[in-house]
């Protein structure tokens, strides 16, 4: 295992800092327009995800600014899932995960988490609960958007998800895959990459109505699906 960044873990960051920050420039009329909120949500979160998939501790570090942004995010854009996902979970775990790989490290090194691997009964397992959850949790978010349409309070404070059942499969699989994560599994990462690639098809129907920090968030997922491929490849080996 290869406890330094790379060229291509570099090429990641630097060109998702560049592409965030020249995207949020020739955007911006002036520099009240200037998208903060969405740069910083999509440099932080490569930098995350990076160091995850060298199984460094720091990742929960930029991981911590990158959830609190992303729920904010989410919340204007009527992603109810992923909003309560961010704020009910992720922060929490995040300072679970930092804990948790605190105690579990490579013994040449402090700052490098073991990796393992999940019994092929308990794949199955969590795969046959994670799909029932997305089915259960989408007709919930379903539910709640049809109401939005005669309840003005549900609507007016955002309280439903725009696409209720690509909103639940982001919920649950990151319920799943920040569980293993936390514990240093391997098997995270098949789940990391059905979420990237259903989020960037969220994402891109959002950029196409105009929804504000789509674009940045599209740039974002679409380094995150790069990095999964290498995490996947570098989890391999314990």
């Amino acid at each position: 295992m290869n406890y330094r960044l790379s060229w291509f873990d570099w090429l990641l960051i630097v060109g998702i800092v560049v592409c965030s920050i020249a995207y949020a420039i020739v955007t911006a009329d002036n520099i009240s327009d200037f998208d903060y909120l969405g740069t910083t949500a999509a440099i932080t979160g490569v930098f995350c995800v990076v160091l995850t998939a060298h199984r460094m501790r720091a990742n929960y570090l930029f991981g911590f600014i990158n959830v609190v942004l992303y729920a904010i995010v989410s919340y204007k854009s009527n992603l109810l899932g992923d909003c309560l996902l961010y704020v009910l979970y992720y922060i929490p775990t995040e300072i679970v995960g930092w804990v948790h790989w605190s105690h579990n490290p490579i013994p040449e090194t402090a700052e490098i988490v073991k990796s393992k691997r999940l019994p092929t009964k308990s794949q199955v397992l969590i795969g046959a609960l994670s799909i029932a959850g997305v089915a259960l949790f989408g007709m919930f978010l379903a539910w709640l958007k049809s109401l939005s349409q005669t309840n003005s309070f549900i609507s007016e404070c955002h309280l439903y998800s725009e696409y209720p059942y690509r909103d639940s499969l982001t919920t649950v699989f990151s319920l799943v895959a920040q569980y293993l994560m936390v514990k240093a599994y391997a098997e995270q990462w098949l789940y990391w990459l059905a979420i990237d690639i259903v989020s960037i098809i969220i994402w891109t129907s959002f950029a196409l109505s105009g929804t504000p920090h789509s674009a940045l968030m599209i740039m974002m997922y679409i380094f995150y699906l790069i990095n999964c491929l290498n995490g996947i490849r570098l989890w391999r080996t314990k």
